[in-house]
Order: structure tokens, then C-alpha cells, then sequence
């Protein structure tokens, strides 16, 4: 069990739990202000591995100055026990909000842009995040992204990394050498090979395939086929799985996905630079519904009735898209009535 008092923070309850760690709330009683304090959970107190583990998640983290990213405010020993200090941020997780249903496509292009800022500090100062996924990403209830856990982060200082030390992972037991939450792999994680921060940005990916479709790219009945997903499946476009997706949504997240690296974005600023340019161009919206895209604009009525739909029950999925997305309008019209539909 974790002390009540921990130097002079007192723990308060258990906020979680995961495969590297437990994470409990806490009253700072120097400056009254709650904290987080994240501790290892009880079977690996006496796991050297382990043990050395949190301590270079503190050092990472602590290297971060960052409004997206978990502020660090120290590293303490008790007894045999390590703890890391950390900001206390109230909000609820991307896995929370994407359990509701798909994000309207600008909160997930926004969400996608600020994990994105969040990596591109990570990775101007060597550090690979490793477990980008939606459970170590916090919502503030006005909207601001915290980057949560490092606790697979690999410090590189620009070089490639080796997957060499093996640590604990929500899908792999023991200390193996592959590490990660398998779902959220790169393939190059998936496959034990060398990585760097693009890694990183095929796991953003994942994620941003997952908001605006509602569905995780890669599935399976066990990490091993998830993990064969990764390196051999080609997911399809979003926008096959949720018709609201406009067309620049699925080419930034197909990019991402690219599972050749030199393919992929090659850092996260270039990502971050198509996601708000993305996300700039569509008109912002109520993200609990769609009804607004029911209310074209004149002109907009004037495309419509040029469009075949047999249905007679449901906009199309062409109108749907040149809401969505208004550069795509004058591509689409210049197709035949006929061959334009829903």
C-alpha cells in the first residue's frame, strides 16, 4: 500500500492503474495545490528494471517545458519506493471521449494538432515517446490536449534507436523486447526494428484514424495479429467507415499511416502544419452533432439537385464532402451529373 503521506503530499485516492504504474491524487500541503503522484504498482516495488524504468521517465519528462505536455515537479525516494511528482490535470482521456462516438472532424483535426506540437517538442530534444495512444492523452474541459506517461520513452539524443532494453507494456508481460500498446504500434515498432520520432507520428496517426472514424485502424484477437496488421494491413480511408470525414481528413491520415517511413510525415512540425491548415479551413461546428450540414447554403442547394440520389432519404456523401471540405466543390463539379453519387 502507498503512504498516506509521501514527504508532504498526501495522497488522497486512487485516481488509475496501468501495466507500468499506479497513479494516485494528492494535496501539495507546501503550496495547496493538488498533484498527481505516480508510483510502480505493487508487484514490480522490488524489480531493479522496473525501478530504473520510472526514474528515466522522470528525467524525460522533466527535460519538457510544454503547454500540451504533463509537467514534472520532482522525483522522490521513500524507502525502497520511487515516485514522480507530476501535474494534476482534470479532463477526461481520448479513450473516454472517442467511447461516445467519432469527433466532428475539426476537434479531431485540432486534438491531432496539439499532440502533434506536444511531439515536436518531445523530439527536438532526443526523446521517443513510444505509447502515443488514446489513454495517455487528457482533455481539459476547455479543450487543451495533455501528452500523459513516458513511460516508454526512449531518450536517443538524435540517434536512431535500438529496441534493445526490454520494458513492460500494457500487452506484453515480463521485460520482452518489444515495447508499446500494440493497437497504436508503428510497424517498425511492431517489427523490433530501429525508430525514431516518425514512429511516433505513425502512432498520432492511429489516433486521429480512431477520432474521426470511431474504430482503431489496426484490430485483432491477440497483440501477435494486431501486430501482423500493423506491418502487412492497409487500413481504408476513414471516410469509408464514418461518411462525414471530407477527403483532406483522409489524406493526412493515410499519410501518417504510410508504413514505409521515408513515406510518412518526416516530423511532427510538417504534421502539425497540415492539421491546422486542415482544420482552419473547415467552419467550426457543434461536434456532438451533424445536423448543421443539413442546412446548405443556396448555392450549395443548387449543387445538390444536380446530384443523383436514389435513396431520397440521406444528403449525399458528395454534399456531405463539399461541406466538409469547400476545395473539393469545384473538382467534383466539373464530374457529369450522373456520375456523381451518393
Amino acid at each position: 500500500m502507498i503512504p498516506e503521506m509521501i514527504s508532504h503530499y498526501r495522497v488522497i485516492c486512487k485516481l488509475g492503474q496501468g501495466g507500468m504504474g499506479e497513479v494516485y491524487l494528492a494535496e501539495d500541503t507546501k503550496l495547496h495545490r493538488k498533484v498527481a503522484i505516480k508510483s510502480l504498482p505493487a508487484k514490480l516495488l522490488m524489480d531493479k528494471k522496473a525501478q530504473k524504468r520510472l526514474v528515466i521517465e522522470a528525467q524525460a519528462a522533466a527535460q519538457l517545458d510544454h503547454p500540451n505536455i504533463c509537467a514534472i515537479h520532482e522525483q522522490l525516494e521513500e524507502g525502497d519506493c520511487s515516485f514522480i511528482i507530476m501535474q494534476y490535470v482534470e479532463g477526461e482521456t481520448l479513450s473516454e471521449r472517442i467511447r461516445r462516438g467519432p469527433l466532428a472532424p475539426r476537434e479531431s483535426l485540432d486534438i491531432a494538432a496539439q499532440i502533434a506540437d506536444a511531439l515536436a517538442e518531445v523530439h527536438s530534444h532526443g526523446i521517443v515517446h513510444r505509447d502515443i495512444k488514446p489513454q495517455n492523452i487528457i482533455i481539459t474541459p476547455l479543450g487543451r490536449v495533455k501528452v500523459l506517461d513516458f513511460g516508454l520513452a526512449k531518450i536517443v539524443r538524435g540517434e536512431r534507436v535500438s529496441e534493445n532494453a526490454g520494458v513492460t507494456s500494457l500487452w506484453f508481460t515480463d521485460f520482452e523486447a518489444i515495447v508499446g500498446t500494440a493497437p497504436y504500434m508503428s510497424p517498425e515498432q511492431a517489427m523490433h526494428a530501429a525508430l525514431d520520432g516518425r514512429s511516433d507520428l505513425f502512432s498520432l496517426g492511429t489516433l486521429l484514424y480512431e477520432c474521426a472514424s470511431g474504430k482503431a485502424p489496426f484490430c485483432g484477437c491477440c497483440a501477435a495479429e494486431i501486430c501482423s496488421n500493423v506491418i502487412h494491413l492497409d487500413p481504408p480511408p476513414p471516410s469509408q467507415l464514418n461518411r462525414w470525414v471530407p477527403p483532406g481528413v483522409d489524406r493526412i491520415t493515410l499519410k501518417a499511416l504510410e508504413k514505409r517511413v521515408e513515406l510518412r510525415y518526416q516530423s511532427a512540425v510538417e504534421l502539425m502544419s497540415d492539421l491546422r491548415e486542415m482544420r482552419d479551413i473547415l467552419q467550426p461546428e457543434d461536434p456532438s452533432s451533424h445536423h448543421d450540414l443539413l442546412r446548405p447554403t443556396a448555392a450549395q442547394s443548387a449543387i445538390a439537385l444536380t446530384i443523383t440520389d436514389d435513396s431520397q432519404q440521406r444528403p449525399p456523401a458528395f454534399l456531405g464532402a463539399a461541406l466538409r471540405d469547400p476545395s473539393w466543390v469545384m473538382p467534383a463539379l466539373s464530374r457529369s451529373p450522373q456520375s456523381v453519387t451518393a
